[in-house]
């Protein structure tokens, strides 16, 4: 089976959505990053509401993100929560145009207007990446973002 493209399969609409909400809501309950060689792990209370936010992240994000792994670990007595979010070479780059870097948020992480990752852009105002079909389509007509 081949691997996934390091790609969201999101809208920049839906993506702007998704940030404003689903992904706004679970970054606001971090206590911790750490960055791990392919992704990071993000801490949180170990309050269910948390658990439950993590995993409403998780399902929304495997349907257009196939290529990430997620894991979810919730410590015994109501300890934290740790969710891990890895993936294959370019994930991680890929995670920091989402999610921004540790402890910022996507529009304050200092990434560099023309963002690439496994050599397909990215928009700078969206961090959503152009799938390779629809690259190879958008640069025939001279439009690639």
């Amino acid at each position: 089976m081949k691997p996934a493209a390091v790609a969201c399969s999101l809208t920049a609409a839906e993506l702007r959505e998704r940030e404003a909400s689903l992904l706004a809501r679970l970054r606001s309950g971090v206590t911790a990053t750490e960055e791990l060689p392919d992704g990071y792990a993000f801490t949180f209370e170990g309050d269910g509401k948390w658990l439950v936010r993590a995993a409403e992240v998780v399902a929304a994000e495997r349907d257009c993100c196939p290529f990430l792994t997620f894991e979810v670990v919730a410590q015994p007595d109501h300890g934290p929560i740790t969710v891990r979010i890895t993936g294959p070479e370019g994930s991680k780059e890929f995670l920091r145009t989402i999610l921004g870097e540790p402890g910022r948020t996507p529009w304050e992480s200092p990434l560099p207007e023309n963002r690439w990752v496994n050599g397909y852009p990215c928009s700078p105002l969206t961090g959503s990446c152009v799938l390779p079909t629809k690259y190879a389509e958008r640069k025939s007509r001279g439009r690639v973002l």
